[in-house]
């Protein structure tokens, strides 16, 4: 049984931590490095002999791709803790005892990643709410008197130069 519950954690911890490590590896500079040279092969490789120009990716497309990426990443977090939720339910279910313990960790888990996820939806959304789109103006015509005084004014010192 202890063995068992070590174990979980074993697997817990490693799935939690290697991710995080992994990511930690490739924003180091030495593999950014390495990536950009190969990048940079790559356009080199198909791009004709002669003047030519990178035009970057505008920014909303790398909003929209870290978004999605981190929509996906989510996602994966929520299956996880799901699964390990139900399978812990199997097992306590099956061996009874101190799993029960472990899934209802688990479950507490589940439910505060769960809130935590309602909690960034909320604040993503927050902004839109609170900022209303400002109706494009166009300049009005200034009143017939106005225009007057203004031709009168531009063509007295229109003429005079120094």
């Amino acid at each position: 049984m202890t063995r068992l519950f070590l174990a979980f954690l074993g697997v817990a911890w490693v799935g939690i931590f290697l991710p995080a490590a992994l990511r930690a590896r490739r924003r180091t500079p030495l593999p950014s490095a390495e990536g950009f040279k190969r990048k940079q092969a790559s356009l080199n490789a198909r791009s004709a002999p002669g003047r030519w120009v990178l035009v970057p990716q505008s920014g909303d497309g790398r909003v929209e791709a870290v978004r999605r990426r981190t929509q996906a990443h989510r996602r994966r977090m929520f299956v996880a803790l799901l699964l390990a939720s139900v399978l812990s339910a199997v097992v306590a279910a099956l061996r009874g005892g101190a799993l029960w313990e472990v899934h209802l960790a688990l479950d507490a888990c589940l439910g505060i990643y769960v809130a935590l996820l309602i909690d960034a939806r909320k604040r993503r959304s927050e902004p839109s709410k609170k900022v209303s789109q400002l109706q494009h103006r166009r300049p009005q015509a200034p009143p017939p008197e106005e225009e007057r005084v203004l031709d009168q004014a531009v063509g007295h010192f229109g003429g005079r130069r120094g």
